[in-house]
Protein backbone atom coordinates (compact mmCIF):
# COMPACT_ATOMS: atom_id res chain seq x y z
CA UNK A 1 0.00 0.00 0.00
CA UNK A 2 1.45 3.50 -0.71
CA UNK A 3 0.65 6.85 1.18
CA UNK A 4 -2.02 7.98 -2.23
CA UNK A 5 -3.40 4.68 -1.22
CA UNK A 6 -7.47 4.80 -0.43
CA UNK A 7 -7.13 2.46 2.63
CA UNK A 8 -4.02 3.70 3.47
CA UNK A 9 -5.20 7.41 3.87
CA UNK A 10 -9.15 6.02 5.53
CA UNK A 11 -7.20 4.53 8.24
CA UNK A 12 -4.83 7.37 8.24
CA UNK A 13 -7.41 10.08 8.89
CA UNK A 14 -9.32 7.84 11.43
CA UNK A 15 -6.69 7.49 13.51
CA UNK A 16 -5.09 11.15 13.28
CA UNK A 17 -8.92 12.53 14.18
CA UNK A 18 -8.96 9.48 16.60
CA UNK A 19 -5.58 10.44 18.87
CA UNK A 20 -6.41 14.22 18.57
CA UNK A 21 -10.33 13.69 20.11
CA UNK A 22 -10.39 13.68 23.79
CA UNK A 23 -12.94 10.97 24.01
CA UNK A 24 -10.85 9.02 21.17
CA UNK A 25 -14.04 7.52 19.93
CA UNK A 26 -14.04 8.16 15.56
CA UNK A 27 -16.19 4.84 13.68
CA UNK A 28 -15.36 3.99 9.95
CA UNK A 29 -17.76 2.99 7.84
CA UNK A 30 -16.20 0.66 5.31
CA UNK A 31 -16.26 -3.81 5.11
CA UNK A 32 -13.13 -3.44 3.43
CA UNK A 33 -10.37 -6.08 5.33
CA UNK A 34 -7.47 -4.33 4.66
CA UNK A 35 -9.11 -0.93 6.20
CA UNK A 36 -10.12 -3.97 9.68
CA UNK A 37 -6.48 -4.74 9.29
CA UNK A 38 -4.43 -1.47 8.98
CA UNK A 39 -7.34 -0.22 12.27
CA UNK A 40 -6.46 -3.30 14.27
CA UNK A 41 -2.35 -2.79 13.42
CA UNK A 42 -2.63 1.44 13.84
CA UNK A 43 -5.24 2.56 16.12
CA UNK A 44 -4.43 3.27 19.72
CA UNK A 45 -7.90 4.83 21.05
CA UNK A 46 -11.38 3.89 20.72
CA UNK A 47 -12.16 3.08 17.42
CA UNK A 48 -14.77 1.65 15.40
CA UNK A 49 -15.54 0.23 12.36
CA UNK A 50 -19.15 0.06 10.77
CA UNK A 51 -19.74 -2.13 7.86
CA UNK A 52 -22.22 -0.90 5.13
CA UNK A 53 -25.82 -2.02 5.92
CA UNK A 54 -28.92 -2.88 4.35
CA UNK A 55 -32.19 -0.85 5.81
CA UNK A 56 -33.24 -4.63 6.13
CA UNK A 57 -30.43 -5.69 8.65
CA UNK A 58 -28.98 -3.80 11.44
CA UNK A 59 -25.18 -2.64 11.51
CA UNK A 60 -22.99 -5.01 12.83
CA UNK A 61 -20.39 -2.78 14.77
CA UNK A 62 -16.80 -3.41 15.05
CA UNK A 63 -15.23 -2.62 18.35
CA UNK A 64 -11.65 -2.05 16.79
CA UNK A 65 -9.87 -1.89 20.19
CA UNK A 66 -11.90 -4.43 21.90
CA UNK A 67 -10.54 -6.70 18.42
CA UNK A 68 -7.12 -5.93 19.42
CA UNK A 69 -7.11 -6.95 23.22
CA UNK A 70 -8.99 -10.19 21.64
CA UNK A 71 -6.47 -10.98 19.46
CA UNK A 72 -3.50 -10.56 21.94
CA UNK A 73 0.24 -10.86 20.55
CA UNK A 74 -1.18 -11.43 16.91
CA UNK A 75 -2.15 -7.64 16.76
CA UNK A 76 1.49 -6.73 16.47
CA UNK A 77 1.96 -9.41 12.98
CA UNK A 78 -1.29 -8.29 11.90
CA UNK A 79 0.50 -6.80 8.89
CA UNK A 80 2.51 -9.10 8.03
CA UNK A 81 -0.20 -12.03 8.43
CA UNK A 82 -2.49 -10.16 6.18
CA UNK A 83 -0.11 -9.65 3.51
CA UNK A 84 1.28 -13.28 3.30
CA UNK A 85 -1.82 -14.73 3.28
CA UNK A 86 -3.14 -12.36 0.82
CA UNK A 87 -4.88 -8.75 0.51
CA UNK A 88 -5.20 -6.28 -2.72
CA UNK A 89 -1.35 -6.07 -3.31
CA UNK A 90 -0.38 -9.47 -2.83
CA UNK A 91 -2.35 -13.03 -3.77
CA UNK A 92 -3.63 -15.27 -1.85
CA UNK A 93 -2.10 -18.42 -0.83
CA UNK A 94 -3.54 -21.73 -2.68
CA UNK A 95 -5.75 -23.91 -0.15
CA UNK A 96 -5.40 -21.85 2.38
CA UNK A 97 -7.53 -19.56 3.87
CA UNK A 98 -7.19 -16.27 5.99
CA UNK A 99 -8.10 -18.06 9.33
CA UNK A 100 -6.75 -21.42 8.51
CA UNK A 101 -2.93 -18.70 8.35
CA UNK A 102 -4.37 -17.17 11.66
CA UNK A 103 -4.70 -20.17 13.40
CA UNK A 104 -1.29 -21.17 12.25
CA UNK A 105 0.44 -18.04 13.24
CA UNK A 106 -0.96 -18.64 16.67
CA UNK A 107 -0.88 -22.63 17.31
CA UNK A 108 3.01 -22.61 16.32
CA UNK A 109 3.44 -19.18 18.24
CA UNK A 110 5.13 -17.58 14.62
CA UNK A 111 5.08 -14.00 16.52
CA UNK A 112 8.55 -13.60 16.93
CA UNK A 113 9.04 -14.97 13.36
CA UNK A 114 7.25 -12.64 11.66
CA UNK A 115 8.10 -9.36 13.91
CA UNK A 116 11.38 -9.55 11.57
CA UNK A 117 8.72 -8.23 8.65
CA UNK A 118 9.01 -4.47 11.09
CA UNK A 119 12.77 -4.58 11.06
CA UNK A 120 14.05 -1.72 9.10
CA UNK A 121 17.62 -3.60 8.76
CA UNK A 122 16.00 -6.74 7.54
CA UNK A 123 17.73 -8.19 4.65
CA UNK A 124 15.51 -9.45 2.03
CA UNK A 125 17.73 -12.89 2.35
CA UNK A 126 16.64 -12.81 6.20
CA UNK A 127 13.04 -11.88 4.95
CA UNK A 128 12.91 -14.72 2.63
CA UNK A 129 13.66 -17.41 5.17
CA UNK A 130 10.80 -15.71 7.41
CA UNK A 131 8.38 -16.69 4.74
CA UNK A 132 9.80 -19.58 3.88
CA UNK A 133 9.76 -20.54 7.98
CA UNK A 134 5.83 -19.55 7.80
CA UNK A 135 5.04 -21.56 4.61
CA UNK A 136 6.41 -24.80 5.83
CA UNK A 137 4.77 -24.34 9.34
CA UNK A 138 1.46 -23.62 7.38
CA UNK A 139 1.61 -26.63 5.31
CA UNK A 140 3.60 -29.47 7.20
CA UNK A 141 1.62 -30.57 9.98
CA UNK A 142 4.51 -32.18 12.16
CA UNK A 143 7.47 -30.95 11.26
CA UNK A 144 10.41 -32.16 13.64
CA UNK A 145 13.46 -31.48 11.90
CA UNK A 146 14.00 -28.04 9.76
CA UNK A 147 14.12 -27.96 6.70
CA UNK A 148 13.97 -25.82 3.33
CA UNK A 149 11.14 -24.66 1.00
CA UNK A 150 12.00 -27.20 -1.66
CA UNK A 151 12.66 -30.30 0.83
CA UNK A 152 9.23 -29.11 2.13
CA UNK A 153 7.53 -29.39 -0.63
CA UNK A 154 9.10 -32.40 -1.93
CA UNK A 155 7.95 -34.33 1.60
CA UNK A 156 4.29 -33.02 0.84
CA UNK A 157 4.44 -34.41 -2.87
CA UNK A 158 5.61 -37.48 -1.51
CA UNK A 159 2.79 -37.61 1.29
CA UNK A 160 0.72 -36.91 -1.34
CA UNK A 161 1.39 -39.65 -3.90
CA UNK A 162 1.68 -41.96 -0.87
CA UNK A 163 -2.18 -41.35 0.08
CA UNK A 164 -3.47 -41.78 -3.77
CA UNK A 165 -2.12 -44.98 -4.00
CA UNK A 166 -5.33 -46.34 -2.76
CA UNK A 167 -6.75 -45.22 -6.07
CA UNK A 168 -8.87 -47.57 -8.48
CA UNK A 169 -6.92 -48.54 -10.98
CA UNK A 170 -6.41 -46.86 -14.39
CA UNK A 171 -8.45 -48.02 -17.52
CA UNK A 172 -5.18 -48.76 -18.96
CA UNK A 173 -3.66 -50.85 -16.03
CA UNK A 174 -7.31 -52.57 -16.94
CA UNK A 175 -6.44 -52.98 -20.55
CA UNK A 176 -2.92 -54.40 -20.17
CA UNK A 177 -4.14 -56.54 -16.76
CA UNK A 178 -7.04 -58.34 -17.69
CA UNK A 179 -6.20 -60.83 -20.35
CA UNK A 180 -3.34 -62.69 -17.82
CA UNK A 181 -6.01 -62.25 -14.72
CA UNK A 182 -8.54 -64.45 -17.35
CA UNK A 183 -5.72 -66.92 -18.72
CA UNK A 184 -5.01 -67.38 -14.86
CA UNK A 185 -8.39 -68.54 -14.11
CA UNK A 186 -8.95 -70.38 -17.08
CA UNK A 187 -5.69 -71.78 -16.62
CA UNK A 188 -6.52 -72.65 -13.23
CA UNK A 189 -10.00 -73.86 -14.16
CA UNK A 190 -8.62 -76.27 -16.33
CA UNK A 191 -5.78 -77.29 -13.63
CA UNK A 192 -8.71 -78.34 -11.28
CA UNK A 193 -10.86 -79.72 -13.51
CA UNK A 194 -7.96 -82.20 -14.87
CA UNK A 195 -6.63 -82.95 -10.89
CA UNK A 196 -10.53 -84.04 -10.50
CA UNK A 197 -11.02 -84.96 -13.29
Amino acid sequence: MTDDDADTLIVTTAVAISDNLPEGTVAVVSEDTDIRVLLIHYCHKRLFMIPPGKVSKPNKIIDISALQQKLGDLKNVILSVHAISGCDTTSAVFNKGKINLVNTVQKKKLFELLKEFYNPEATKEKLEEVTSQFFIAAYVKNSTKKVGLDSARYMLYQQYVAKRSLLIPTSSWHHYHLPPIVRNIMDLEFFIRYRLG
